[in-house]
């Protein structure tokens, strides 16, 4: 039979190992449970990019750089005029989106940006031409090579120009995801392809409205 004394002495063991399991998971970062409101998958949060400074040129001759991004959302595709099939399929994909916030009322917070990968044959009367094409309301960024790089390399877009052909001209491999910054110029998401209008404007929704709770733009 245990004595008085190994009861309180089992007892205090008890006492001390709650003690120090409650220690151990007060201390632990990793072990609270975080509410819905922190979380959001496919969402760089709570880190996301801050975009420095860049500067290109929109299609209309403007210079485009960082501070154009703030106080916007906007969606970013890489791509090329001479494209011969995800650029038009994705511009068409845009012009829809761009429908859909308008329906929604949230135009003026948004805006939708085409920027080229092949700046040499993209001038600014091309990409206007182009832009115009599928939806004026899109914005064309090209410039130098330098200037379109000094964003290219901050979003992480990879893009390779092939070999000329008999005619002179050349096919331009690139990342085809869309690139979502905050109104603070920060990449906060990418939607990768396959892409709809329908699966884009509602991530945006979502992504905006999560945003938006814990942060005041």
């Amino acid at each position: 039979m245990f004595s008085e004394t190994t009861f309180k002495t089992i007892g205090l063991i008890i006492v001390l190992m709650i003690f120090g399991m409650a220690i151990g998971i007060y201390t632990t970062p990793n072990f609270r449970e975080k509410s819905a409101d922190e979380y959001m998958e496919g969402v760089f949060w709570p880190n996301p990019k801050q975009i420095g400074q860049f500067e290109t040129m929109d299609h209309q001759g403007r210079n485009f750089g960082v501070e154009q991004l703030k106080g916007k959302w906007s969606i970013l595709f890489f791509g090329y005029t001479y494209c011969p099939d995800v650029c038009p399929i994705t511009m068409t994909i845009m012009s829809d989106v761009q429908a859909r916030l308008e329906q929604a009322g949230v135009v003026e917070d948004a805006q939708l940006l085409f920027v080229t990968v092949d700046p040499l044959r993209d001038t600014a009367d091309r990409l206007a031409t182009y832009i115009n094409y599928f939806d004026s309301r899109i914005l064309g960024l090209g410039g130098t090579k330098q200037q379109v790089d000094s964003l290219v390399s901050q979003i992480g877009v990879v893009y390779l120009h092939g070999m000329p052909m008999d005619d002179g001209n050349y096919l331009v491999d690139h990342t085809a995801s869309l690139f979502l910054i905050d109104p603070d110029a920060r990449l906060v998401s990418i939607f990768s392809t396959p892409h709809d209008a329908e699966t884009i404007s509602s991530r945006f929704f979502e992504i905006k409205s999560f945003l938006s709770k814990l942060v005041q733009y």
